[in-house]
């Protein structure tokens, strides 16, 4: 079992943008974790992690008494010299109206991509405020690409 982990998980890259700013104000803490997984000899399986702190978003009140809502809009970009693939999620927080402790938003998002050198381009933004600070990142992905051979 174990050798068959090892010839699917080659590599792991983790990027950690943690409280990251932007030019405007009130920007969004944000972390990211990037890993790489062998699927074949010519495709890699990228995940993109992503962890965003709820605490500068706009709470609103909802139809049920007593709770509140924030929804952050998040997209990811991944592009090279000859391919391109985005996705855009909206993420919720919902909380009691009393208890307005600070979350976390977190999810996973996976590429199959060639490998290749990549730029990610991450955007986020409180959705439910006209006006939002945009939180933007850059950076850049080297996919890998995964032997038979051992680790």
């Amino acid at each position: 079992m174990r050798r068959a982990f090892s010839n699917y998980v080659r590599t792991c890259v983790l990027l950690i943008l943690s409280s990251a700013t932007s030019q405007a104000s009130g920007a969004f803490p944000l972390s990211v974790a990037v890993t790489q997984y062998r699927i074949d000899s010519i495709r890699t399986r990228v995940e993109i992690a992503y962890a965003i702190a709820d605490t500068h978003l706009v709470f609103m009140p909802t139809a049920e008494p007593a709770i509140l809502r924030a929804e952050l809009e998040l997209h990811i970009s991944v592009r090279s010299a000859t391919r391109a693939d985005s996705l855009r999620i909206v993420l919720e927080s919902l909380k009691p109206a009393t208890q307005l402790h600070p979350a976390l938003l977190i999810g996973k998002r996976a590429f199959i991509l060639q490998p290749d050198q990549y730029t990610v381009d991450i955007h986020v933004r409180d959705a439910l405020r006209q006006r939002s600070a945009v939180l933007h990142r850059q950076f850049p992905l080297v996919v890998r690409a995964f032997t038979q051979q051992g680790l």
